[in-house]
């Protein structure tokens, strides 16, 4: 009879315990650092990051550099070392999102931010892109002989056959890591004033950039073009330039940089028709934004 007692005690107040504990936590509020919704593991961790992916290259397009900063730099933070360390496609394709936020930079030309960025090299695609980007920030800041040495990096990185490593679902990273040795080559062309050597390395990157799957992935946010267009603009050549910017706006309707090409390449023929109806479609989709080239 004692020891039904005793355990009908034991009973209970383990009972009561419990139940206060549950209510005590069901009360705590959640902590500032997790405020925004946090980033779920499995599928629905890659549809988030998926989506923060898009609005940082919607961004990237719109010429919204504070939105686009801030869905990059969601990205790096979920991220893990386990994910970037991952063998093949997958691992290639969270690399490509965690170095979003540099992309994002060479975007809006972010120079020196750039420079500040920890170097990878132990991450084959992120490496990569890594050397991109402080290229052609080296290349913008008139610094040719480092630039050529980033460019070399690349190139090296490029080797490497698992970035022609594909899956059921992701596509190989080698043809958008020629797109950008393309670009970083025809940049340092610019800055050495060698504008033909700029246009042949940046018409093979539209050419790559064109032959990349279109689905829900996007493998490259940087349009060739855009530089392409930029170059030609620099050569005086606006018909040239006109027809880039246009075939640009084909694929990446109504963003900003092609737009104000288009606007630049008109008032260097004094097409007020052009400029007009362009400057209109400017001002109905960015409303007090300010893009002063179709590049940094």
């Amino acid at each position: 009879m004692k020891k039904a007692l005793f355990f009908a005690i034991c009973f209970c107040v383990c009972f009561i315990v419990a139940a206060f504990t549950m209510r005590r936590s069901s009360n705590i509020k959640p902590s500032a650092k997790h405020e925004r919704p946090v980033i779920q593991t499995g599928i629905s961790r890659f549809y988030t990051l998926y989506a923060t992916h898009m609005k940082a290259g919607d961004a990237m397009m719109n010429g919204d550099y504070v939105t686009a900063n801030d869905a990059s730099a969601r990205l790096r933070d979920g991220l893990t070392p386990g994910n970037l360390a991952m063998p093949g496609a997958d691992g290639n394709m969270w690399q490509y999102i965690y170095q979003t936020q540099l992309l994002t930079l060479v975007r809006f030309g972010k120079w020196e931010e750039i420079l500040r960025d920890s170097p990878v090299d132990t991450l084959v695609y992120a490496a990569l892109l890594s050397h991109f980007a402080r290229g052609m920030a080296l290349a913008r800041l008139n610094n040719t002989d480092a630039a050529d040495d980033e460019l070399e990096w690349l190139e090296a990185a490029l080797m490497d056959f698992t970035l022609k490593t594909s899956s059921d679902l992701l596509e190989a990273v080698y043809c958008p890591g020629t797109i950008a040795r393309d670009i970083l080559t025809g940049m340092i062309a610019v800055a050495k004033k060698d504008y033909r050597a700029a246009i042949s390395a940046l018409e093979q990157a539209v050419i790559t950039e064109d032959e990349l799957p279109q689905g829900k992935i996007r493998y490259w946010i940087l349009p060739a073009r855009h530089y392409l267009g930029d170059v030609y603009l620099q050569m005086k050549e606006y018909q040239k330039a006109i027809s880039v910017f246009n075939a640009d706006l084909q694929i990446n309707s109504g963003n900003i940089w092609a737009l104000q090409g288009l606007v630049l390449a008109y008032a260097a023929i004094n097409d007020a028709t052009g400029i007009k109806n362009t400057r209109e479609k400017m001002a109905n989709n960015y409303s007090g934004r300010r893009i002063e080239r179709p590049v940094f």
